[in-house]
């Protein structure tokens, strides 16, 4: 029996009126603006011969919206399933915050995961404190551990 060569093509959302003002979206459900759906359209035209049978997508309208003008090409996708799975994390409290807005609460401190990482426990216990009420204890423990 030969086998079937699959593809998997994987794509991001166009860019959202969060994006725009500089607001941290997470789970929020963000629109697309007019640049998102053009975004959306140049993703369909490099999709459009390409073949697929399965399409997956988030219950938020960015994604629902950048896959609908992707499928306008592909009348052979039959099966479309909605998995959070994909979603960006959650910034919690962050979330519906400007980046403006979330650098004035912070002042000056500089807090980099990729420096820190698992970290948390050596950090002193005020900085700690600052980042587990920030992110919360259950988000910070989900990504990170």
């Amino acid at each position: 029996m030969k086998k079937r060569k699959l593809h998997i093509y994987l794509f991001r959302h166009g860019k959202t009126t969060y994006n725009t003002k500089g607001i941290f979206s997470g789970w929020k459900d963000a629109k697309l603006t007019a640049e998102g759906i053009r975004n959306s359209k140049t993703i369909a035209k490099k999709l459009k011969n390409k073949k697929f049978q399965v399409a997956i997508q988030t219950r938020l309208s960015r994604s629902k919206d950048t896959l609908k003008y992707v499928l306008k090409d592909h009348p052979e996708c039959k099966t479309i399933l909605e998995d959070d799975r994909m979603i960006e994390r959650s910034y919690g409290i962050l979330e519906g915050m400007s980046h403006k807005a979330f650098i004035e609460k912070m002042g000056d401190l500089q807090f980099d995961f990729k420096v820190y990482g698992d970290a948390i426990e050596n950090l002193d216990p005020k900085l700690r404190d600052k980042i587990e009420n920030l992110l919360g204890v259950q988000e910070y423990d989900n990504q990170y551990h």
